[in-house]
């Protein structure tokens, strides 16, 4: 592993410098791709502000929610560690408060558009934590003798972290070739794909119900989540389609 680039003077935790390259390049992520989608400058701006407030929310429900699956396990509450769902869950609540006290019904009609645009820049930036989290040594995988496996600091593992960029990988192409469809590939994909990679995790933190891990937990419900706003999408179009074609003809 690879956790501090040392430079004689100072040593850089290498996981600190993923993160900030990660979050560097997701508000760069997204001003393109609002841009070249002719979202408004102003209107993009408004979101950017609204989305970087959130993500201080999300990173302090990521160290919240860590320090609860620690005390799940242990029954001591401390603050340290971060879990990227924990954040995923407290920055998307932060979100839908903040567009509401802060997004003008001028700007609101753009909100699905630039969920989509946000969605793929957390998985650009998720994808960089994981790559930090591989140098770290963190969030690593159980015991294995696969020529895959990796040799951590406590033994030849799974490189877990390695497993889930490859996902996130995939996932960021997805989304950036069907942009529109980004709000519920997200949530359904990662879903399926963290699920499964959990069964390979070693770094135990707990169970929140029996036979799943947290995250297992939360994964469920994301794909609960995406299935859901697909459903609820197509109704509303099929309703829209409906009041078109009941629209009566004036044209003479």
């Amino acid at each position: 592993m690879f956790p501090e680039l040392d430079l004689g003077f100072v040593a850089i935790d290498m996981y600190t410098v993923m993160i900030i390259i990660g979050l560097f390049l997701a508000m760069l992520m997204f001003r393109y791709l609002t841009k070249i989608n002719k979202v408004p400058d102003d209107i993009s701006r408004k979101y950017l502000q609204v989305v970087l407030l959130s993500a201080i929310v999300g990173f302090l429900s990521a160290i919240l929610f860590q320090s609860i699956y620690d005390f799940i396990e242990t029954g001591n509450f401390a603050i340290g560690g971060m879990t990227f769902i924990g954040g995923l869950i407290g920055g998307v609540a932060a979100f839908f408060v903040l567009f509401k006290f802060m997004v003008t019904p001028k700007e609101k009609p753009y909100l699905r558009e630039c969920a989509n645009y946000i969605l793929i820049s957390i998985v650009a930036a998720h994808f960089f934590g994981r790559i930090g989290c591989f140098l770290a040594g963190c969030c690593y995988g159980k015991i294995t003798e696969s020529f895959w496996g990796m040799n951590f600091p406590n033994g030849h593992r799974h490189p877990t972290q390695l497993y889930e960029a490859v996902l996130l990988l995939g996932i960021f192409l997805a989304c950036f070739k069907f942009k529109k469809q980004t709000i519920f590939i997200y949530p359904i994909a990662y879903g399926i794909g963290r699920f499964l990679i959990e069964f390979f995790r070693g770094d135990d933190r707990g169970k929140l119900l029996v036979g799943i891990s947290p995250s297992q937990f939360w994964s469920i419900l994301m794909v609960v989540a995406g299935v859901v706003l697909i459903i609820l999408l197509n109704k509303n179009r099929s309703i829209q389609e409906k009041e078109i074609e009941e629209t009566p003809n004036t044209e003479n």
